[in-house]
């Protein structure tokens, strides 16, 4: 949230002044510029009498930029109080450009070399007081010698401007002032065009009173716009006759000031002089007793230690630059107290560290690679009526000093900053670090599970290779007319003799054309779908038939006899079709009758190893 800007302030922070002699000729010029309504009263100006009026405004220049400035005047018309009311006022406000505009009697020229009309504007930026001088005795009679005295001031080419063809109802002359009302004016226009300046075009109150005051303060940088005066009258019997004429020569005023101030002031190239601030005197200390000497020290070479255990050095290489942080929305009274500087060290963890020696060491907040320091000799200012105002101009002239403004064999190592920035900063900051924390987290259990599946992976090989067999059986095999996933033995097991080993790996005497008209019988005979049942089907493999019998003396038992063949389930739930450990069992055990085909024969074959 910004800090409320005191009414003082927000006049000084306004370049121009628009000086009038008279209240009314205030709200009227207030009120043509369309300001009436945004005003301040001299009550809410610290060092301000109550009396003034303060209407507040500003000019589009022709560089985009808005001109600020006020509307007011003295508390009574007239040389002597004009002036007192106008110095009192440049004083406190300070404006660096001032105007003074109202009305004035215009020179009526009988000869029509001057032509001038009612409600026309007068610039001008010189003027003669006409009732400064001597009374004299002279005969008896009293006779005024007077001391005319003439001042000027340098507007620009407010000549060029008022005399354009353009511009027909403005002029361009001097003015001739007075202490008092006249309507005898062509008489003093007369004496004075003829013995002192011909140029004189126009009579007022306070014109001359107006260019010496700014002679006066023009050390202190207020520069003259001139003076912009409407017509109201031509200072005679008729004075106050035209009707409506004192109002339409205000807001004709009103257009030449905005005019000539837009073309006068084309851009705002200047800087606000903040020297003599209160907040501006506390510089000085600040940066030579503190900011110099840190970095002094750290540029120097000594170490960078934390303040609780000297062994821990913050590498060098690391340290970015120094932070000024300004108090929070510039209240000075927000740093007098520690507490707000703390809770903020706590929240986000910024350790304290020491910069140099014994003697010449100093104790300021770390983190994310910059010193930091809170300003908090700015308390002092909250004694001042715009203290946030004075914290402001603090900031802005430590950006002025070597280590903060650099150059170009130096670049700059330190900064002023906001407290909300600051605060912004920290958060993104620690955002920052909880995202690499994690970052790291995850790559370090990545890593560690890595480790973890080598070994894995590496038993896992070997498994196959030692498991090789059961890994190859395990895959699906091609169908064939004997069903899917079965294949076809060499020789059918109903027909021993079809088979030179008897269906069993036996030698065997029958020939080989025996053995092929015994397999295209079976095949004829085999389905043409394989037989399963509930949920179960059986593979027969091309490998020879072992028995798991450990007896020798088994193989020796006579060769199977013929295997009856039949489709019906033996049982309940049970599959006419054997699997191939279960036939190959009952086969061996079939051995051990005598097979009809051998015992007709009278031949049983050797068994091996006999």
């Amino acid at each position: 949230m910004a800090p409320t800007t005191p009414k003082l302030r927000l006049l000084r922070n306004r370049p121009l002044c628009i000086m009038c002699a008279r209240d009314t000729e205030a709200e009227e010029i207030a009120k043509a510029l369309g300001i009436a309504d945004n005003r301040i009263s001299g009550h809410e100006v610290q060092k301000v009498k109550d009396g003034y009026t303060f209407y507040l405004g500003s000019f589009r220049l022709l560089s985009g930029e808005e001109l600020q400035y006020y509307v007011t005047s003295g508390l009574r018309q007239g040389i002597q109080s004009f002036t007192i009311h106008a110095s009192i006022l440049f004083s406190i406000l300070r404006p660096r450009f001032v105007i003074h505009a109202g009305v004035c009697a215009g020179y009526h020229d009988l000869t029509g070399n001057v032509k001038m009309s009612i409600t026309d504007v007068i610039f001008g930026e010189a003027a003669i007081n006409y009732e400064e001088g001597k009374m004299e005795n002279v005969a008896g009679q009293l006779l005024f010698r007077p001391d005319y005295n003439r001042v000027a001031c340098n507007a620009g080419d407010l000549k060029a401007f008022a005399e354009a063809s353009s511009r027909p109802n403005y002029h361009y002359g001097e003015f001739i002032s007075g202490a008092s009302v006249r309507t005898d004016a062509d008489v003093i226009f007369t004496k004075i065009r003829r013995e002192v300046n011909r140029n004189a075009i126009a009579l007022d109150m306070e014109a001359s009173a107006f260019i010496q005051l700014c002679e006066h303060f023009e050390g202190d940088q207020v520069i003259s716009l001139g003076v912009i005066k409407g017509i109201s009258d031509f200072g005679d019997s008729f004075k106050g006759t035209v009707e409506n004429a004192y109002t339409h020569a205000l807001e004709n005023t009103a257009k030449g000031v905005k005019e000539w101030v837009v073309h006068r002031i084309r851009a705002i190239t200047w800087a606000i002089k903040e020297d003599d601030e209160p907040g501006a005197r506390l510089v000085p200390g600040y940066y030579e007793n503190f900011i110099r000497r840190v970095l002094d020290n750290y540029l120097s070479g000594w170490p960078v230690t934390d303040k609780l255990d000297s062994n821990i050095v913050i590498p060098r290489n690391e340290i970015k630059g120094l932070k000024t942080v300004l108090p929070k929305s510039y209240s000075p009274s927000f740093v007098q107290e520690l507490g707000h500087v703390q809770a903020l060290v706590q929240r986000f963890r910024i350790p304290e560290v020491n910069v140099g020696g014994d003697a010449a060491g100093r104790y300021l907040h770390y983190k994310g690679g910059y010193f930091m320091d809170w300003s908090r000799t700015v308390n002092s200012l909250k004694i001042c009526e715009d203290g946030e105002y004075q914290v402001q101009v603090f900031g802005r002239v430590l950006s002025k000093c070597d280590y903060y403004s650099g150059s170009d064999e130096s670049p700059a190592v330190a900064s002023v900053v906001t407290w909300e920035d600051t605060v912004q900063w920290l958060k993104e900051l620690e955002k920052s670090e909880e995202d690499e924390r994690k970052e790291k987290a995850a790559q370090a259990a990545k890593l560690e599970k890595k480790e973890e599946e080598e070994p894995l992976i590496e038993k896992t090989a070997e498994q196959n290779m030692r498991e090789g067999r059961q890994l190859e059986r395990d895959k699906p095999l091609p169908s064939t007319v004997l069903g899917e996933g079965r294949q076809e033995s060499p020789a059918p097991i109903e027909d021993p003799a079809a088979s030179t080993d008897g269906g069993c790996g036996f030698p065997h005497t029958h020939s080989a054309a025996h053995n092929g008209a015994a397999t295209k019988e079976r095949h004829k005979s085999a389905p043409s779908e394989p037989v399963k049942s509930a949920g179960r089907h059986f593979t027969w493999t091309t490998k020879r038939s072992r028995s798991k019998e450990p007896n020798a003396e088994q193989r020796n038992a006579a060769l199977p006899s013929k295997r009856p063949q039949s489709n019906e389930p033996k049982g309940k739930g049970r599959s006419a079709t054997l699997s191939p450990r279960r036939s190959i069992t009952r086969l061996l055990h079939s051995f051990r009758k005598p097979s009809s085909a051998h015992e007709q024969d009278g031949v049983i074959p050797p068994m091996p190893g006999k």
